[in-house]
């Protein structure tokens, strides 16, 4: 294949100064348990771990995303990956410090750099598949013990072992737990900046004709320390098609959907608010494909403003995990069970505390699987 390379343990001394690594240093650490990964180091040593303990899931990540970008562009494998490569300059400009760990993943899996660049960002290159989340935010005011909460629901195919929840612990002071895939590099989750984010996909009539791939923005938001800086890159481009609840642990809260090359921001910092991949914005509405058979299921948007707005209690962890359960409306149900063996269905949820740091994750329905809690060190410490 044109993307493998040599064993990774004869490549540490060809690696720049700044990322070379050689054995491994007594303050890197790295775990993994079950699907459960812990990265610790500088950001070359993270990726570099990360690629090892990844590396029969990151070639078959690779595999299928060199696939399905090549025959949306008609192209090969090398088409596929330039139509990544050219954002290098970007990922430059905006977030020098990933182009190490990028490294070190190359180098810990065994495939070129070229590669792993390319399945680190590929998320969003092309329109969204059908998925059917179903996310909600909750602010200080409106909850039980005045935390910040966010949550979701995955709806996917299939995930087959892919998902993997992934600690990274930076030398550089940033902190990471995300609900992840093997060799990317951004997904939903949280940071000890007090970040944390949802993501829905949205079905629009008129697409943008260009667009940049999300996946640049959620890192974007990932290594931010503010919502102010958050809303610059917000800003900044052609977003593809999609909407991102975004909270932080002091800071404004925002609902952003990004639609025909627009981003539309509506503040909800104080309040709770749920989003169900329909179309919310109201002078976008017209665009909203409900009637094409796409997943943007009004019976879903209902029953999460519902439960939100008519819970005799305030939100909490028990409160937002009933919700994530919820089989009201079945099969346009929150937590949604398969019709068939290859059906879109809930294959995962997790609600996340942004005040004091922490993350519960199920990986499969949350009705019946049990939620694990993933803490921030730094919000130990804190």
């Amino acid at each position: 294949m044109i993307h493998l390379r040599n064993d990774p343990e004869s490549e540490a001394d060809n690696s720049p100064s700044e990322m070379r690594s050689g054995p491994v240093p007594l303050n890197a650490v790295a775990e993994q348990q079950d699907f459960v990964c812990r990265f610790s180091g500088s950001r070359y040593d993270t990726g570099r771990f990360h690629g090892r303990h990844c590396r029969a899931g990151i070639h078959k990540e690779l595999a299928n995303a060199l696939r399905v970008t090549a025959e949306h562009f008609s192209t090969d494998e090398q088409g596929a990956m330039r139509s990544v490569s050219r954002y290098r300059p970007w990922v430059k400009q905006h977030l020098p410090r990933l182009l190490p760990e990028i490294r070190g993943i190359a180098d810990g899996s065994g495939i070129s750099e070229e590669a792993a660049f390319f399945l680190a960002l590929w998320n969003g290159l092309k329109p969204s598949p059908k998925s059917d989340c179903t996310s909600l935010y909750c602010g200080k005011a409106v909850t039980a013990d005045k935390s910040v909460y966010i949550g979701q629901t995955k709806d996917t195919p299939p995930q087959d072992g892919r998902y993997r929840v992934m600690h990274f612990n930076y030398s550089d002071g940033l902190e990471l737990i995300l609900l992840n895939y093997p060799g990317w590099i951004a997904n939903v989750g949280i940071t000890s900046n007090g970040i944390g984010f949802t993501g829905n996909a949205l079905y629009s009539r008129q697409p943008p004709a260009e667009f940049v791939p999300c996946s640049l923005l959620l890192r974007a938001i990932l290594e931010s320390s503010s919502s102010a800086e958050i809303l610059q890159y917000v800003e900044a481009e052609p977003w593809q098609d999609g909407c991102l609840q975004i909270g932080t642990r002091s800071d404004n809260a925002y609902c952003v959907e990004f639609l025909s090359g627009r981003a539309f921001i509506r503040g909800i910092t104080d309040t709770s608010n749920g989003h169900a991949n329909s179309i919310l914005t109201p002078e976008m509405q017209h665009l909203d494909c409900s009637d094409k058979g796409l997943p943007c299921s009004q019976k879903r948007q209902e029953t999460i403003t519902q439960l939100l707005e008519k819970s005799p209690q305030k939100p909490g962890p028990d409160l937002i995990r009933m919700m994530l359960s919820d089989h009201r409306n079945s099969p346009e149900s929150i937590c949604h069970h398969a019709q068939s063996a290859q059906a879109t269905r809930t294959t995962a949820a997790f609600y996340a505390n942004l005040s004091l740091g922490w993350m519960d994750v199920a990986i499969g329905y949350p009705c019946v699987t049990p939620f694990v809690r993933h803490q921030l060190a730094s919000a130990l410490t804190s």
